[in-house]
């Protein structure tokens, strides 16, 4: 019965999944040295001609619309990581719902100024919370906090000198350029 719902969602699904192409990056690994966050976005594609983040849930039921703003926290944080690291700027976040009762939900935004400062406000109540010392030595593996409800990873200081990026592999590009870090807080801030 679980693989019979599973086929069910999906097959649900293709309609809203045949508005996804020219896909740039799926199940990536993104950070931010401005933000001190990490994270692995679901998609990054055009969604209908638009550069987007497009993020999948699967619900047994329709979520209310203020159920899904943390969602849309979660992808501003995305775009602002792909912003850093390579100069793309998104112009919608999509979220994906597929529905255990039927055909998916599908809510597109635009990036929003608000998200991001609710996203900067989740990162200041956790970083109090969840103080965690600064050591002499780098321990293995590097310590990260999730954010509570998303797949977002914060990381210390120290974290970029972790391996955690790719199994063993050095943190790419562990320091923007300075010339990145104005047009980043330039663009995240018009939205």
């Amino acid at each position: 019965k679980e693989d019979t719902l599973v086929w069910d969602m999906f097959n649900a699904s293709l309609e809203v999944l045949n508005n996804i192409n020219n896909v740039y990056f799926q199940e990536a690994a993104l950070y931010s040295d401005v933000l001190g966050l990490a994270g692995r976005v679901d998609c990054i594609a055009e969604y209908n001609g638009k550069l987007s983040i497009i993020d999948f849930k699967t619900s047994k039921k329709y979520k209310k619309k203020e159920y899904l703003y943390d969602y849309y926290v979660q992808e501003v944080a995305y775009a602002c990581m792909l912003l850093e690291q390579y100069n793309l700027k998104i112009e919608q976040l999509v979220t994906i719902v597929a529905v255990e009762s039927g055909m998916p939900q599908v809510e597109i935004v635009p990036p929003k100024k608000e998200y991001l400062i609710r996203l900067e406000e989740y990162i200041k109540e956790w970083d109090v919370a969840k103080p965690i010392p600064i050591p002499t030595t780098l321990p293995e593996p590097s310590p990260t906090r999730w954010i509570p409800g998303s797949r977002l990873l914060l990381r210390t200081p120290y974290f970029r000198k972790s391996s955690l990026w790719s199994r063993g592999s050095p943190c790419p590009n562990p320091t923007p350029s300075v010339s990145s870090l104005p047009r980043w807080k330039a663009t995240c801030s018009n939205w």
